[in-house]
This record gives structure tokens, C-alpha cells and sequence, in this order.
């Protein structure tokens, strides 16, 4: 067998190893419960979320936004606070921090609702961008309690 040969098969090898390790982490990851600390990186991603949100609002009332732009930007926005809401929801947690991760859902449910009264602003957006602050806050907050 030719060193060319040779080489192929041990490349192939290592190759297929790391994929099946790849594919084999990513299950047990799947599979272990949300820690408090996934719940402040799921809670410091909706604080964002939500003051990207009063953004948004603060730049169509002052006409900054083209509405594609602005349409485009709530969809990702939504997209995103959904599948924070989605993982909150039907993840397995550790038995401590539960409502950690049922006060986390209940803000990204939140902030979904906020969103979905950003999509059909019609002259409300101070309340909009208040509701947005607020949750921004309350996001804070569990954030910086599960810090500790």
C-alpha cells in the first residue's frame, strides 16, 4: 500500500472520529439538565432582547427605520425570544433552580407579548418602549441574582 493510500485511510479515520465525537457531545449536552448558569445566560439574553426591542421602537418612532427593515429586525427578534422561550420551557432543570427557570420563561413570555405589540405599533410606542425598559430591568434582576 502506498503511503498516499495510507495517509487517505488515516485522514478518513480521524475524520469519522471527530465527527462521532462531535455528534456524541452535542447529545450528552442535550441531555443534561439547565444549571442556574444557563438560566442568567438565557435571562442576560433577554435583557438584550428586550432593549434591542425598545431600540427598534424608539427608531420608527423618530422615523429612523425603513418598515423592511424594521419588519425584518421584530421577525429576528421574535424568532430568537421564541426559542429562548421554547428552551426555558421544555428543558429539564436541576431541581434548585426551577424557579429560576420558571421566572426566566415567564419573562421571555413577556417580552414576547411586547414584541408582538411592537409589530402592530400604531402611536403607542412610548408605552412599548416602557414595557420594553421594564422587562429589560426585570431581566436584570434575575440575571445579576443568579450571578451570585
Amino acid at each position: 500500500m502506498s503511503s498516499r493510500i495510507r495517509n487517505f485511510w488515516i485522514e478518513a479515520a480521524l475524520l469519522i472520529a471527530l465527527v462521532v465525537a462531535t455528534g456524541a457531545a452535542i447529545i450528552v449536552s442535550l441531555n443534561q439538565p439547565l444549571k442556574s448558569s444557563d438560566i442568567e445566560l438565557a435571562a442576560a439574553d433577554l435583557r438584550s432582547f428586550a432593549a434591542v426591542g425598545r431600540l427598534l421602537a424608539d427608531q420608527r418612532l423618530t422615523g429612523n427605520l425603513t418598515e423592511t427593515f424594521f419588519d425584518t429586525q421584530v421577525s429576528l427578534l421574535d424568532e430568537k425570544v421564541g426559542a429562548t422561550h421554547k428552551t426555558l420551557s421544555d428543558s429539564a432543570v436541576e431541581p434548585k433552580a426551577e424557579g429560576d427557570r420558571q421566572l426566566a420563561a415567564d419573562v421571555a413570555k413577556e417580552v414576547s407579548a411586547a414584541i408582538q405589540q411592537l409589530k402592530s405599533l400604531n402611536g403607542n410606542e412610548p408605552e412599548v418602549m416602557g414595557r420594553f425598559d421594564e422587562l429589560a430591568t426585570k431581566a436584570g434582576r434575575l440575571e445579576d441574582r443568579l450571578k451570585q
